[in-house]
């Protein structure tokens, strides 16, 4: 899995103004380029990132959890009482389910959800609420 952070703005203003943009905005020129996995560390600026793996959407499908700031960038993986799509080539909806149920849903539940598209959400209101999750 490949992750860009693309940004030479304050991460702080980044979270802010562009929510759940952060690892993919195109704003100027690739800082770094991590080759990541499971259980990896991406730090930019004060913030620490873990590397969640949570394939179903894709085969490669990641989230990004900042423990520090009770924040997951949930990328496709999780939306707001939505998952995302499975119909793709390499997507599976019992793999999504079963990442979401066994990597994110151990997160504490007030965990901030910014999802690659829509409103944001919690942890604990998805685990409760989301219909997609069986």
């Amino acid at each position: 899995v490949v992750v860009f952070l693309l940004t030479k703005l304050s991460p702080k203003l980044v979270l802010k103004s562009f929510k759940p943009l952060l690892p993919i905005v195109l704003l100027t020129t690739i800082l770094q380029i991590y080759y990541v996995k499971d259980g990896d560390i991406i730090k930019s600026g004060e913030f620490e990132f873990k590397v969640i793996e949570t394939p179903g959407h894709t085969s490669g499908g990641m989230c990004l959890y900042c423990k520090g700031e009770n924040l997951l960038i949930s990328g496709d993986t999780l939306f707001y009482s939505s998952v995302g799509r499975c119909d793709l080539a390499t997507g599976n909806e019992k793999t999504l389910v079963k990442s979401i149920k066994e990597k994110l849903f151990i997160l504490p539940d007030d965990t901030v959800v910014l999802p690659g598209h829509g409103e944001n959400t919690s942890i604990g209101f998805e685990r409760v609420n989301n219909p997609f999750i069986y």
